[in-house]
């Protein structure tokens, strides 16, 4: 079976698909909504220093403006380093205590864990994250060829919904974690590592290690619905496929479906860092966290009952990250190689010689299951890797 150099220049149309220079294929419509979705947590983040640069996407826009660096802009980028040395500065201090108290090992390392999560957090996403106009970042050249997605028929009302409905849970809990929780490490527990040794030689340090602790929630959850909402902006591209899949020819909807896992290959050059990061700490505070449960008894008697709540609201916390993490990821990557299902039913016809070639070879093409979010780039999110079936049975 041989075919043309035309043909095969046809079977392989849109492999090499980038967004062109011009602009005349931007998405107003579908840019417009994906910038209500994002503008509010980009807003949030930014003021607890997890980003800088615009929180609008007027210059993805046909004609919009080049935004270059603006006086302020300045003053924020002070205002997010301050934030990101305080957070290092916080895995320090607990971590620095270990040498002064190694009976306390175990519960500093515990602590140590969350603290270095949290400003890893910061760190990356400050990283990936701004729209500034001076580099082109990882979320940058994923809206740039986001906006390049033609269809008109997404609809984007529920994941704006959903993800305002994250955004304000995760405000309640950085409100009662933030205020109650390190209310009770502090006060009731005097778990203030600030006003540990070496560190109780200034008294500044006892304010310090509280207030960035405080912080520190805000930017451990934030990120997380981010990586939430950009699941659930994902899905609704891939929804919007499935909808319309039976009015197209198979060489358009293998186009189709190229371009949506090129926006989830962005999409996973920008959230695989943080993910990384999720995994690889969150098994670890389980673990200090099952083990301070387990040795609860050594605690003076008048500190055990808080220390055993604030240890297993971690714990909750921590694996309820982690499951969401596994499972929003696993949505998304199920969504791209569901439609290999539909592929292998007698919807699909091929009648002539190119249309089987590209049959075989888009169901090749498929069979990678490293199509899709990631692990840091080592192994992607399934529901393979828990124990269930990968994909939808026809």
């Amino acid at each position: 079976m041989s075919v043309s150099a035309e043909e095969q220049g046809s079977i392989n149309a849109g492999c090499h698909d980038e967004p062109g220079k011009t602009e005349e294929n931007v998405n107003e419509e579908l840019l417009r909504a994906v910038e209500e979705i994002y503008s509010t947590l980009l807003k949030a983040m930014k003021c607890f220093g997890a980003y800088f640069g615009d929180t609008s996407f007027n210059r993805f826009f046909q004609g919009g403006p080049s935004s270059g660096q603006k006086p302020w802009s300045y003053v924020c980028a002070g205002f997010c380093c301050l934030m990101v040395l305080g957070q290092w500065f916080n895995v320090a201090i607990p971590l620095v205590c270990v040498f002064f108290y190694g009976s306390k090992i175990y519960t500093l390392l515990f602590f140590d864990v969350w603290c270095l999560l949290v400003a890893l957090n910061i760190t990356v996403s400050l990283i990936v994250l701004p729209l500034t106009g001076v580099w082109k970042s990882r979320f940058e050249k994923f809206i740039s060829y986001l906006r390049l997605v033609q269809s008109k028929s997404i609809r984007l009302e529920k994941t704006r919904s959903k993800g305002k409905i994250y955004l304000v849970v995760s405000g309640f809990f950085i409100v009662a974690v933030g205020i109650a929780g390190i209310y009770i490490l502090v006060h009731i527990l005097d778990m203030n590592f600030g006003n540990h040794k070496p560190w109780n030689a200034w008294s500044g340090f006892r304010i310090i290690y509280p207030f960035f602790l405080t912080i520190g929630v805000a930017l451990w959850l934030l990120p997380m619905v981010f990586y939430c909402t950009t699941c659930l902006l994902l899905e609704a591209l891939f929804d919007d496929l499935d909808m319309k899949k039976a009015s197209l020819d198979l060489a358009t909807l293998r186009l189709e479906h190229y371009r949506l896992c090129r926006v989830v290959e962005l999409a996973d050059n920008l959230l695989s860092p943080a993910l990384l990061m999720v995994v690889g700490l969150c098994i670890p505070f389980i673990c200090f966290a099952l083990y301070q449960i387990a040795k609860i008894d050594h605690f003076p008697k008048q500190e055990t009952l808080g220390f055993l709540v604030i240890t297993l609201a971690w714990l909750l916390a921590s694996s309820t990250e982690l499951a969401v993490v596994m499972i929003f990821g696993s949505k998304v990557n199920d969504k791209i190689h569901s439609i290999r299902t539909y592929l292998c039913t007698d919807q699909v016809s091929a009648s002539d010689q190119k249309q089987i070639l590209l049959f075989m070879m888009y169901l090749m093409d498929l069979q990678e299951e490293n199509k899709g979010l990631s692990i840091g780039g080592l192994t992607g999110l399934t529901f393979s890797n828990f124990g269930f079936c990968s994909y939808p049975r026809a």
